[in-house]
């Protein structure tokens, strides 16, 4: 075997295992960056855009945006479409249909909102530790970094409020904003960027700046986080189980309106005057968005679809045409082809073939839960579990060509350098593919001898023939 002492060798290997590695992953994604682009997917993938007008297309494009089609949802093509993409609208709100128990993730927990005031104070729309059920406000000096104080249902206040003094929660869990919404741009559980606030933060003719509403069991709250106030806007309702943001332009005048969702239609709000206007509207399935567009001087669109339409299907589609009072003008049904990349899949084979190493694969299964969020109602080891599942296809892999490998270097170890210990074998399977590359560079096959034995890495003394005598 090499002259090299064993802890030479072992540096040396755990170098070119590391190296050999880092080139395979580049070369894997450069090749599959170049296979990408010589070989694109034409499959072909269909959207609901809605106009300025009120219309409602659908869309059709391949993956890689090599063509763009255009018809009416009677199938009639849209030849003119010369500036058509400049005249799409943004939806204005979504709505996810989402099942009664979702549990609270940890972007959830924290919601940062700006008062717009001079000197200014951050917010921070925080759920209870312990009690998800239940969230308050506290506040931050912008430039001093303090703490000001607290707002909960009874107002603004220096203590921290109790559970019964804090704005309960939707019931059936909390997820996302779906029952927060502000006139400000909420940033999740960041700091607030000021200066990009004020910019981007339009004033509406009916609300102020740094307002905030939250939908609690029912009731509808408005916060003033400048004036560090709190006002009920709607109570007894505890058939609402959204709160979105619509807005309606009258007069050359943007006003807000919040938009709450039952089961059994949707509920304009004035939040100014409390005005409330009920239009039927039967609620999607479990699992659908409902995306609402605002049109200028055209009410509003409701576009309902599936969530999670698969890798690719025939989705169906249900479009709502409303006026600016809430009445429904009329609908449509259509059926769209949505095609969504199986990111899992593609995930596992490119770090099947870029790292199939063993040690690098279950130690991910084991070891990342530690430094991810927690899963409720899963243990760690559970978490292991749920997380070795989804890798199942890398972990298979990266173990057969251990396996592979750790064999390749015990039957070398054993028939050519005569060595019977396992430190080498075990090594190299766990490190896989890379570990046998670095392996054999640390140690090379010597010269073969004529008869087909390997040349000793340390020959023998060649034994006396004979009687030697020395005059």
């Amino acid at each position: 075997m090499s002259s090299r002492s064993w802890f030479q060798s072992l540096l040396m290997f755990a170098w070119l295992t590391i190296g050999y590695g880092v080139i395979q992953f580049i070369v894997a994604m450069w090749a599959g960056s170049i296979l990408d682009q010589i070989f694109p997917s034409t499959t072909p993938n269909e959207s609901i855009v809605i106009t300025n007008d009120g219309e409602a297309l659908i869309q059709s494009y391949a993956l890689n945006y090599s063509s763009v089609q255009i018809r009416r949802l009677d199938g009639t093509p849209v030849s003119e479409r010369a500036g058509l993409g400049k005249s799409f609208v943004q939806p204005t709100s979504y709505i996810y249909l989402a099942p009664n128990e979702i549990p609270v993730n940890w972007n959830s927990r924290v919601t940062s909102f700006y008062d717009f005031q001079k000197p200014s104070t951050y917010w921070y729309f925080t759920i209870v530790p312990g009690h998800e059920k239940t969230a308050f406000f506290v506040g931050f000096d912008r430039l001093s970094r303090r703490r000001v104080g607290y707002i909960g249902l009874d107002g603004f206040s220096q203590q921290e409020p109790t559970m019964n003094q804090s704005f309960p929660l939707p019931e059936g869990g909390f997820q996302g904003l779906r029952g927060v919404i502000a006139t400000g741009q909420a940033t999740g559980p960041y700091e607030p960027y000021a200066e990009s606030m004020e910019l981007q933060t339009a004033p509406m003719a009916n609300a102020g700046l740094d307002v905030v509403w939250i939908l609690s069991r029912g009731s509808i709250y408005e916060v003033q986080l400048g004036a560090r106030t709190v006002r009920k806007v709607l109570d007894n309702h505890p058939e609402l189980r959204f709160l979105v943001q619509g807005l309606v332009t009258r007069d050359e005048k943007n006003y807000l309106q919040l938009l709450a969702r039952t089961t059994e239609g949707l509920l304009t709000i004035d939040p100014k005057t409390s005005e409330t206007h009920f239009a039927a509207l039967e609620s999607a399935p479990i699992g659908f968005n409902e995306t609402i567009y605002q049109i200028p001087k055209h009410g509003r669109v409701i576009v309902q679809s599936d969530r999670h339409p698969g890798h690719g299907i025939k989705q169906q589609v249900n479009v709502i045409w409303m006026d600016d009072d809430g009445r429904m003008v009329r609908q449509a049904d259509t059926e769209i082809f949505r095609y969504v990349p199986p990111l899992q899949q593609y995930f596992d084979w490119s770090v099947s073939a870029s790292c199939p190493i063993p040690l690098v694969s279950v130690g991910a299964a084991f070891c990342a839960p530690a430094f991810m969020p927690p899963e409720p109602n899963l243990t760690y080891f559970g978490s292991c579990l749920k997380l070795f599942n989804d890798l199942k296809l890398w972990v298979m892999t990266s173990v057969i060509v251990g396996l592979i490998s750790g064999w390749f270097c015990r039957r070398r170890q054993r028939d050519v350098f005569g060595v019977t210990n396992w430190f080498w074998p075990i090594l190299v399977g766990i490190c896989g593919l890379f570990g046998w590359i670095g392996y054999i560079c640390v140690f090379p096959l010597p010269a073969r001898l004529p008869g087909g034995t390997w040349l000793p890495s340390k020959p023998e003394p060649a034994r006396s023939q004979g009687v030697e005598i020395y005059v």
